[in-house]
């Protein structure tokens, strides 16, 4: 009986340990998602920056 508690206390431990692995990647790719929308506002609103200076140059 002891022996099957063991096993089964181990197999609790393996699946937490998956379930933070899992956790950490969800972070991790909405991380990076966010990163690259970021990037691509900051990319556009350059373009419109450039595009206002030639527009208004006198």
């Amino acid at each position: 009986m002891p022996n099957q508690y063991e096993k089964l206390v181990k197999q609790q431990a393996h699946l937490k340990q998956k379930i933070e692995q899992a956790d950490f990647r969800l972070r991790q790719s909405k991380y990076f998602e966010n990163t690259k929308k970021r990037k691509e506002r900051t990319r556009l609103l350059i373009q419109k920056g450039a595009l206002l200076d030639k527009y208004f140059e006198i």
